[in-house]
């Protein structure tokens, strides 16, 4: 699984689920997983692997006011001191079709159904090795 993926999934879902439920209220719960929390490009922070004048344009892109004579770990502060609210694909698709995301707290498994069933099934699996 990756973000577009995940993404392509999502739309498809939502647009089913918006024309099988007409204005009902739908929500979709996810749990922590990377492609689940992919930022959007227009969010996403300069790295440190990117090159001065990658961040430069980033800086530029954003409006972010800057002096030539900083160095790349000034810039990259500066992103993080600029940095846009942060916005996930996943919301944005989800959006379109007016249904709400919940995201589970991280490390909170319990509250994760799929992850008791996975639980379950490998304890199954342990018991008839014995």
């Amino acid at each position: 699984m990756d973000s577009s993926r995940f993404v392509k999934w999502l739309w498809e879902t939502s647009c089913t689920l918006r024309g099988e439920n007409g204005d009902a209220k739908i929500c979709i719960i996810i749990d922590n997983a990377t492609w689940h929390n992919e930022q959007t490009d227009e969010t996403k922070l300069p790295k440190r692997a990117w090159k001065k004048a990658e961040i430069v344009q980033w800086l530029d892109d954003h409006k972010v006011p800057y002096l030539n004579l900083y160095t790349k770990a000034e810039l990259l502060e500066l992103s993080v001191a600029y940095a846009p609210e942060k916005k996930f694909k996943i919301d944005e698709a989800a959006k379109e079709f007016r249904v709400e995301i919940l995201r589970l707290p991280i490390k909170h498994c319990v509250l994760n159904r799929i992850e008791l069933a996975w639980t379950e099934l490998k304890d199954l699996e342990y018991d008839t090795d014995g």
